[in-house]
C-alpha cells in the first residue's frame, strides 16, 4: 500500500499526513499511516477496499487510486495500491483602483503590474495591465508581492493582501490603487517699483485659471 504525495505548486506535505484504512471481507482493519515507501498489508482471501483520511484541511485533491485499491484478492495474491494526492495551485485576483479627482485622465490599463514570488519559486509569467475588475493570477503557494511599474503624476497604494504568504488551493484578493496628485505651480506677478510677487497656487490639470490682481491705488 503506496501514498504518494504530488507537491508542484508550493506544497510541503508529506505521506504520513494521511491515514489509510484497508476494509477486508467486510471488516475496516486498524488505519495506519500512509508512507511513500509502502505499508505491507495482509489480507484475508475475498473483497477489498482502500480508503483515505486525514491530511492537510485544504489545498489537496486526491488524483488517483490505482486499479488494485479495490477489488478481490485471492489466496497467494500480491496487489499493489497507490493513492496520489496533489496540491493546489494558489490564486490571487488584482484590482486596479484610479482615482482621477485633480483632472488626471488615465484608466486602469493605463497601468502596468506584476506578481512576484519571493520564495525560490517560478514567476507567475509576465506583466499585464491594470483591470478595474480584476486580473487572476494562478501562482504557487508561498511568499509573493505585487509590483506596479511607476506612473508620473500618480501615486501609488498596495492594499494588504498584495503581499505576504499565500497557502496551496488559497485565494486572495489585491487592490493597487493610484490617485492622480494636483500640480502645484509658483505665479510671481512683479509691479514696476513695488517688487511684489504673488503667492504659490495648485494648478489642476485641464482647468482654465484666471488671475486677478487688485492693488490698492492701482487704476
Amino acid at each position: 500500500m503506496f501514498k504518494h504525495v504530488q507537491n508542484d505548486n508550493g506544497g510541503g506535505a508529506l505521506a504520513g499526513e494521511w491515514q489509510i484504512t484497508v476494509t477486508s471481507n467486510g471488516s475496516a482493519l486498524a488505519p495506519f499511516a500512509g508512507s511513500e515507501s509502502g505499508t505491507l498489508v495482509a489480507l484475508s482471501p475475498g473483497p477489498y477496499s482502500v480508503v483515505e483520511s486525514g491530511g492537510p484541511a485544504t489545498g489537496y485533491v486526491q488524483l488517483s487510486l490505482s486499479a488494485d485499491c479495490a477489488g478481490t484478492i485471492a489466496v497467494g495474491d500480491d496487489k499493489s495500491c497507490t493513492i496520489t494526492n496533489d496540491d493546489q495551485p494558489a490564486h490571487l485576483t488584482v484590482i486596479k483602483r484610479v482615482i482621477n479627482n485633480d483632472g488626471g485622465t488615465k484608466g486602469a490599463s493605463d497601468f502596468t503590474l506584476q506578481v512576484l514570488a519571493q520564495n525560490g519559486g517560478q514567476d507567475p509569467p509576465g506583466t499585464f495591465p491594470g483591470s478595474a475588475q480584476g486580473t487572476a493570477v494562478t501562482l504557487n503557494a508561498g511568499a509573493y508581492q505585487v509590483v506596479e511599474a511607476p506612473a508620473a503624476g500618480y501615486t501609488t497604494s498596495f492594499g494588504a493582501d498584495c503581499s505576504g504568504t499565500i497557502g496551496v488551493g488559497q485565494t486572495k484578493s489585491c487592490t493597487v490603487t493610484n490617485d492622480d496628485q494636483a500640480i502645484s505651480v509658483s505665479v510671481a506677478t512683479t509691479l514696476s517699483g513695488g517688487g511684489q510677487s504673488g503667492a504659490a497656487i495648485t494648478v489642476t490639470p485641464g482647468v482654465n485659471m484666471i488671475d486677478q490682481a487688485t492693488l490698492s491705488g492701482v487704476t
